[in-house]
């Protein structure tokens, strides 16, 4: 199963949103493109991550599952990119000593 995880942040737009429109309005980006990569990402996982009704919309057991796992790769992955960026920047002592 090949899923494209450029579409978690969508996924976990709409779970935090509780909407496709509050989700694209987070997002920048059109309701369409939002309801376009949830069932793609649906399509790649092969089950049904979001139950639609006309009133509102609700995470599945397996959406539940994938916003767990998503929403802490995410953290994490935001955690590490921050470390990378900041390891350039030197800190602690530094002592240097010219013969004299």
């Amino acid at each position: 199963m090949a899923v494209d995880l450029n579409l978690l942040p969508v996924f976990l737009a709409v779970a935090e949103q509780g909407s496709f429109t509050g989700a694209a309005t987070r997002l920048g980006m059109p309701s369409s493109n939002v309801s376009r990569a949830i069932r793609q990402l649906e399509t790649q996982t092969g089950c049904r991550l979001i139950e639609r009704t006309t009133r509102r919309m609700r995470l599945t057991a397996q959406g539940q599952q994938l916003y767990q796992c998503a929403g802490k790769t995410d953290a994490m992955l935001r955690e590490i990119f921050s470390q990378i960026r900041n390891d350039d920047v030197l800190t602690g002592c530094f002592r240097l000593t010219v013969p004299g």
